[in-house]
């Protein structure tokens, strides 16, 4: 492991990397499916849910999103793959509670005291493209107790854009190479590391469901690579 002395600022993903989105998604568009009378493959759509989103989010201008955050992506992709899929009856009351099903997810089992250890020994933040409100939702769910909560929301531009990552250590008053960068994402890590920041890799095999999709490999650069937060927070001495 690299000399880490310098690091004072842990900044996190959230959506997959402390929070299970596919299995609180699919569970509740399966519970409103069955509520209205409609069946689907709920899991199928919970995924092109959220690779739509993503594609419409990552990279794109702030000012360019739909209520210039997450949330009116998700409300416009939902529209995209309910059609996409044919399923008719959801009204827009629907579709506007459908969309708040993120703001309801839970942890993963490890998360919650996983952070709470970190957050003896450094300072912990969001950076994440979740909207504001999503965050301080799931957070009190976990519950996750955040020193800051910086969102793309707040920023010109959502990642992968590089100043996403330069924001984010000036809202710390930190150098890039005092901040960590932790996911479960190297597509994130990789843009977090070419600003100056470290690296902090946790694994979730299940982000996209029981054996659907293959595990996202750790770029050999990347400073701690871990199976949870517990032993993320282990390997950090905390």
């Amino acid at each position: 492991m690299s000399d880490l002395s310098a690091v004072k600022a842990l900044a996190f993903d959230v959506g997959g990397t402390v929070v299970d989105w596919h299995e609180g998604i699919s569970s509740q568009l399966a519970g409103i499916g069955k509520h209205k009378g409609i069946e689907a493959d709920w899991v199928a759509l919970t995924k092109a849910w959220r690779i739509a989103s993503l594609q419409r989010a990552l990279g794109a201008r702030t000012a360019d999103l739909p209520r210039g955050n997450i949330d009116g992506v998700h409300r416009e992709m939902l529209d995209k793959v309910l059609d996409e899929a044919g399923i008719d009856g959801f009204d827009d009351t629907d579709r506007e509670a459908m969309t708040l099903f993120w703001h309801r997810l839970d942890p993963w089992p490890d998360a919650a005291a996983g952070h709470a250890r970190l957050r003896k020994k450094f300072t912990v933040a969001t950076l994440t493209i979740l909207s504001i409100s999503l965050i301080v939702d799931v957070s009190r769910r976990a519950p996750f107790h955040w020193d800051a909560v910086i969102s793309c929301e707040m920023l010109e531009a959502y990642k992968l854009d590089p100043s996403v990552y330069r924001h984010g250590a000036r809202l710390l008053a930190l150098e890039p190479h005092q901040i960590m960068m932790v996911a479960a994402h190297d597509m994130d890590l990789a843009a977090a590391r070419k600003e100056g920041m470290r690296t902090g890799f946790i694994h979730r095999p299940r982000e996209w469901g029981e054996g659907t999709t293959p595990v996202q490999s750790p770029d050999p650069a990347t400073d701690i690579v871990a199976d949870d937060l517990n032993d993320f927070a282990g390997k950090l001495g905390a």
